[in-house]
């Protein structure tokens, strides 16, 4: 099996090229909805994140609120690190198992981890190759504009997170996500052929 991480900036575009190599047949893990499952209401990460915060971060049916949570970790460098040291290894944790169960049942797969904080979770020691996603500013805030992030809000978020250029240092395989969704699935086309080049060549 081959692990490929994918990752980038907010609005870069990492989970569009996890997605388009998903309808190819890779299986992708996308450590955002990890999250959701293992903070899931009453498990032991839940419980631990409302200690940290309290239930003003919880919504209507005791799960966690997502953009209270946003809100208050992102103006608050200390507060982020202990969100992140509750959750990240559990994050790792499920992931790890998912990648074990792959390995079991479809060990010539190519299995993609899209996760934001990739690099800053220590996840790159997982990986086989590393794909890092990079755009212009201009274009990532338009792009975060549609998720009802403001201007304020995503540079807040991007001064919490390592910087594109130096996520790119990391990289086996940079795309530079400028133009159409058509230009990402020809390129997510010719990564696709690398990444079945890299699985034959552990084949063998």
């Amino acid at each position: 099996m081959l692990v490929v991480g994918i990752t980038g900036s907010i609005g870069a575009g990492k989970t569009t090229l996890a997605l388009v190599l998903e309808e190819k047949g890779v299986e992708v893990l996308d450590a955002d909805l990890i999250a959701h499952e293992v903070t899931e209401p009453q498990s032991p990460v839940w419980r631990e994140v409302v200690d940290e915060f309290g239930e003003s971060v919880l919504g209507k049916n005791k799960e966690i609120d997502r953009k209270k949570l946003a809100e208050i970790v992102f103006a608050n460098s200390e507060k982020l690190e202990a969100l992140n040291r509750i959750v990240h290894p559990r994050v790792i944790e499920r992931v790890n198992s998912k990648l074990k169960e792959l390995r079991k049942e479809k060990p010539n797969t190519i299995a993609v981890i899209d996760a934001p904080l990739l690099i800053e979770a220590g996840m790159k020691e997982m990986l086989d190759l590393l794909v890092v996603v990079v755009t212009k500013e201009e274009l990532r805030l338009a792009r975060t504009a549609g998720l009802g992030l403001t201007a304020v809000e995503m540079r807040n978020r991007n001064e919490k997170q390592m910087p594109q250029e130096e996520k790119a240092r990391y990289a086996d395989y940079v795309i530079e996500n400028e133009g159409s969704l058509e230009e990402l699935k020809q390129k997510a086309e010719n990564l696709w052929q690398v990444l079945q080049k890299k699985l034959e060549e552990k084949r063998v």
